[in-house]
């Protein structure tokens, strides 16, 4: 079973640190934390947006992916244009498999998004 949930958040942009300061304090009582992620090819993974940076926590344990990014990217396009500040919040489950299983063409879905 595989769910994907994508949230907006109504917010005002400078509003960024005290959002990542609550989220980190939920995800630390599953001792966890979340990231800021600048690094090319994992934003390259949000095209056609194009992004300074986003935030995102992989908790394979649980299978669930949190990732943080603006509504407003850096070419001023808008993933939402009904809202022209705030974030995006998207919240996957996934099922994750064994890698010492052998995958079949359906497991691979999951890894895909499809």
């Amino acid at each position: 079973m595989k769910t994907n949930t994508e949230y907006g958040l109504v917010t005002e942009r400078r509003e960024e640190k005290v959002i990542i300061k609550h989220l980190k304090q939920f995800l630390a009582n599953d001792k966890r934390t979340i990231s800021k992620i600048k690094n090319p090819s994992l934003l390259e993974s949000k095209l056609p947006f194009k992004y300074k940076y986003f935030y995102f926590n992989l908790n394979k344990e649980m299978g669930t992916y949190i990732a943080l990014f603006p509504n407003r990217d850096e070419d001023s396009n808008y993933k939402y244009p009904d809202n022209k500040e705030g974030f995006c919040c998207k919240v996957s489950y996934m099922k994750l498999h064994s890698r010492k299983q052998d995958l079949g063409e359906s497991d691979m879905r999951y890894f895909k998004g499809k």
